[in-house]
C-alpha cells in the first residue's frame, strides 16, 4: 500500500497507535452480502471507546505496553509466569500468535488480542454502546476492511510492532548469507527497455456470476494496473565443483521516498514486495537464469 501512495506522489501512511486520537471519516458505500445491511459510515472526529463484550480502550494500551516490554527485555511471559526467550529462530513465530491470537498464542490473558479487538472497536465506534442498534462498519468483515483507509494505519502499526522486534537481532553475517561457490555476475530486465518495465491502465470485463448467485451472464468493465512483459535474466558462477540446486527470489521495492529522497537499504527493505520465487540449478562453470513474466 506505501508503495503504491509512494508511486502516485503520496506520503507513506503514518501509524495509528495513538488509540485516544480523532479517527478521519469514511463512507464506504457498501452492503454486506450475507446480512444484507448496508455497512455503516464513520464520521470524522470519533475516538475508540470501550466495547462490551469486545474489549475497553485500557485493555488496549496495556497490551501495547506489554508487547513492547516482552520486545525490549527479549522475553515473554508463559501462563505459569516462565520468562520465555525470545531467540532468533522462534521469537517472530512467537510474536506473530500473540498479535494474532490462536491455540499456539503465549500468554493470550496477559497479551491480549489486540489486532483482531481494535479491529472491531473501529467497525462499532459510531455505536459503541448499542444503544442506536446501527449495523457495524468495513473493518469488522476480512472481506471489505481493505476499503477503509485506517485498515493500512492499523496494519502500519502492526508492522512497526515487528519491525522493533527486528531491530533487536543479531546483524547477518557472511556465514547467514553466503552460497559457497556460487556468485552472481550480473542481473538484467530485458522488456522494451534494457532495465525498465512499463505499467499501464487495462479494461478488462469480470464475469459476476461466478462471485454472486444471479441468472445468466453479468458481466462488467473494469481497469486495473498492468505491466508490459519482461524477462528477469541472472548470470551467475559455480565453483563449487558440481550443479548447485538454488531458490531465487525476486523483491520489488521503492528507490526514493515522498520527498524525492533516495531510501538506504535498510529502510528500503520494510517496504519490499516478493514478486517471484523460483528453484533453479547453477550448473558449472556459468549459468544463465531465465524467468518470463508475461
Amino acid at each position: 500500500y506505501d508503495c503504491e501512495r509512494l508511486s502516485a506522489g503520496l506520503r507513506r501512511t503514518s501509524p495509528f497507535h495513538n488509540f485516544d486520537e480523532k479517527l478521519e471519516g469514511y463512507s464506504p458505500h457498501l452492503t454486506s452480502l450475507v446480512s444484507g445491511h448496508h455497512y455503516a459510515n464513520r464520521p470524522s472526529g470519533l475516538r475508540l471507546h470501550d466495547v462490551k463484550g469486545v474489549a475497553d480502550v485500557q485493555y488496549i494500551v496495556r497490551w501495547r505496553e506489554r508487547l513492547l516490554t516482552a520486545i525490549h527485555l527479549g522475553v515473554v511471559i508463559d501462563n505459569h509466569g516462565n520468562e520465555i526467550v525470545l531467540t532468533p529462530e522462534n521469537g517472530i513465530d512467537m510474536l506473530g500468535a500473540m498479535l494474532e491470537p490462536s491455540y499456539e498464542s503465549m500468554n493470550r490473558e496477559y497479551y491480549g488480542d489486540i489486532h483482531n479487538n481494535v479491529h472491531d472497536m473501529i467497525s462499532l465506534i459510531h455505536d459503541p454502546d448499542g444503544r442506536y442498534k446501527k449495523y457495524r462498519g468495513v473493518m469488522a468483515d476480512t472481506a471489505t476492511s481493505l476499503r477503509d483507509p485506517i485498515f493500512y494505519r492499523l496494519h502500519r502499526f502492526i508492522d512497526n510492532i515487528f519491525q522493533k522486534y527486528k531491530a533487536t537481532l543479531p546483524v547477518y553475517n557472511k556465514k547467514d548469507l553466503d552460497f559457497p561457490g556460487v556468485s552472481i555476475v550480473t542481473v538484467t530486465v530485458k522488456a522494451k527497455s534494457h532495465n525498465i518495465v512499463n505499467t499501464y491502465m487495462k479494461e478488462d470485463e469480470l464475469e459476476l456470476s461466478h462471485a454472486i448467485p444471479l441468472k445468466g451472464q453479468v458481466k462488467v468493465k473494469y481497469h486495473h494496473l498492468d505491466h508490459e512483459p519482461f524477462t528477469y535474466h541472472i548470470s551467475c558462477e559455480n565453483n563449487a565443483g558440481g550443479p548447485k540446486r538454488a531458490t531465487v527470489r525476486i523483491f520489488l521495492g521503492p528507490v526514493h521516498d515522498e520527498l524525492g529522497n533516495k531510501f538506504s537499504l535498510n529502510e528500503a527493505r520494510k517496504y519490499f514486495i516478493e514478486l517471484d520465487k523460483f528453484r533453479t540449478e547453477c550448473k558449472l562453470p556459468r549459468s544463465e537464469v531465465f524467468q518470463n513474466l508475461a
